[in-house]
Formats: C-alpha cells, structure tokens, sequence
C-alpha cells in the first residue's frame, strides 16, 4: 500500500516506538515528580490527506497535500494519567468529543512535509503536557499573598 511505504519514510525520520508498554516499578506520585519524555508510537495515529488551500497555483486543486493528524488520548496506554489528563486540558480546543487529539498542517506544498510537521507539532504538544510546570519564585509568592 502507498500510504504504508509513505509513513514507513516518515518513520525514520522521528524517534518512533513500538507501542509496548514499558512496565515500571514507580508510583503515580514518583512518576509526577519528573518530567515525562516518550516518542509516539506510529501505530496510535490516524493520517488522513485532503486538497489543501494557499500557495502553490494550479497544484493545490490537484493534490492531497493538507494533512490531518488523529490521536486518541484516552487509549494511549504509554503516556502515564497525569500526562494524559493535562494533554487534554492543554489542547482542549483541539480535542474532539470523543477523546481524539486533532493536529493538521498545509503549511508546506507536499505530503511528506506536511506531515513531518504534524508530527513534530504532536510531539511538541505531547512533551509540554509532560514538562512539570516550575516552582513560584518567592517574589512571585508574595505578590499572591500581598493580593
């Protein structure tokens, strides 16, 4: 199938992984304490093509270049609940209301552009859901309490 060998391109360009879970001996609260840092598994995704708008002439009413990038956050068993849980919140307009994770990009004039750069943007969303939100500073701290 075409679109198989064209994500298999796509692949070994992004750290991918199988989806496996990894099984760990750590709790919930020692999980929370450090930042969460995983790839996406390839096979969790759903891809499909659409005529894109913009540049690109006569071209864009030929191709499939726009991409739409599915991601259903509820059934992704390798990213722990918290992690899940504040993706959703993060990118609760991107969300549908059956638990999908929606990423779309026309921004360049091909498929494979398009793509890599959906994947990327997930893999970004995904890494700030998992970063920890910093400690407030004391002066920040007393601002609250002088409020």
């Amino acid at each position: 199938c075409l679109r198989s060998v064209f994500l298999r391109s796509v692949v070994g360009q992004f750290p991918f992984r199988s989806s496996e879970s990894l099984l760990s001996t750590k709790t919930l609260e020692d999980e929370a304490k450090e930042p969460f840092r995983s790839s996406i598994p390839v096979d969790k995704l759903t891809v499909s093509f659409a005529r894109s708008g913009g540049p690109g002439g006569q071209n864009v009413n030929k191709l499939n270049t726009k991409v739409e990038l599915r991601f259903h956050v509820a059934s992704a068993d390798w990213l722990p609940e918290w992690v899940r849980q504040r993706l959703i919140r993060l990118e609760r307009n991107r969300v549908t209301k059956h638990g999908e994770l929606v990423v779309t990009s026309s921004v360049y004039r091909t498929q494979h552009q398009n793509l890599s750069d959906a994947i990327s943007r997930l893999q970004t969303m995904v890494n700030e859901a998992g970063s920890l939100p910093s400690q407030p500073s004391a002066a920040t701290v007393a601002k609250i309490k002088h409020l």
